[in-house]
């Protein structure tokens, strides 16, 4: 049976997410950009910016933003809700995780992780896709377009493209995400309990860029896998092909390697739009809760 919890975390969970992922999709084009640069190519983030907008217009960074903003609504709303429910069960059920917070946001995020990467997969190849074509052109493909195209080429199986590099990287992403959230907020409000917005956005940006610096690799090999083959003839055969060409570029571990190209970027746009996402889910959840208990208070 679906309760009322339920609901407010997925209309939070979703809004909230949604909201971000808009602020911060500017960037998350020049993100991917900078991933699928080839070795000889330096161009930095700033530089990539700029010829975005000028050979593109600003619409130029903001190809294929329908599809992730309104996905970020449908698989955060399934991350807060799955997170949610899975907190709830371990809280329930096991000892161990009653008195292990953190523990059980972790193990909790990491359920959700791995839940909602079968809906963003999908989703993260049609944007991949049009973030790389139309390279230099204001002319853009809309996500239909794109989706038709896969579609033709490869049939339904085309879609699933990099999701298991998908789950790699969000299952211990979301780890990552509300553990940081719970430790930094945990911490925070009992030195600053008058500014609870503040902590909030604080916590919410910290865990925005925890859960990449443990994912960010993977986020590179899934771009360069499902990017490959988009403007011209594929140069992959496989994930593992992939890798090994990847690290020829430079190991897994050096931060100057490509594995890491873009981390910059992707750390900046991390920081306000997860400030944003925690900020309007919490807002939100707090005044739909509010307005429950003011409803049943009235007419029980």
């Amino acid at each position: 049976m679906v309760e009322f919890i339920n609901v407010v975390e997925l209309v939070s969970g979703g809004t909230g997410a949604a909201t971000g992922a808009f602020c911060g999709f500017p960037l998350d084009t020049v993100k991917v950009r900078l991933q699928c640069q080839s070795s000889s190519d330096k161009t930095g983030a700033l530089r990539v910016f700029k010829n975005i907008i000028a050979k593109e217009g600003p619409q130029g960074l903001f190809k294929g933003w329908k599809s992730p903003v309104f996905g970020q609504f449908l698989f955060n709303a399934i991350v807060f809700s799955v997170e949610g429910q899975a907190n709830r069960f371990l809280t329930e059920n096991s000892k161990h995780m009653r008195e292990n917070e953190l523990i059980r946001s972790a193990s909790s995020g990491m359920v959700a992780g791995g839940v909602q990467s079968f809906v963003c997969g999908p989703i993260e190849l049609i944007k991949t896709h049009c973030q790389v074509s139309g390279v230099g052109s204001k002319v853009s493909r809309s996500e239909m377009d794109v989706a038709r195209e896969i579609f033709r080429r490869q049939g339904i199986r085309g879609f699933s493209k990099g999701l298991g590099l998908t789950l790699v990287r969000e299952i211990p992403s979301f780890g990552a995400y509300f553990w940081a959230y719970n430790t930094f907020y945990t911490h925070l409000i009992t030195h600053f309990s008058d500014f609870p917005i503040l902590v909030t956005m604080f916590a919410g940006g910290s865990a925005g860029v925890a859960c990449w610096c443990v994912s960010y690799p993977s986020d590179v090999l899934k771009t360069r896998w499902t990017a490959d083959g988009v403007t011209g003839a594929p140069r992959f055969s496989s994930v593992r092909e992939c890798f090994d060409a990847t690290a020829k570029e430079g190991k897994l571990w050096d931060p100057r390697s490509t594995f890491w190209r873009g981390f910059g970027t992707t750390a900046l746009r991390a920081f306000p739009v997860n400030a944003i996402t925690f900020t309007v889910v919490n807002l939100l959840a707090s005044n739909m809760l509010y307005a429950k208990n003011a409803y049943d208070q009235r007419y029980s």
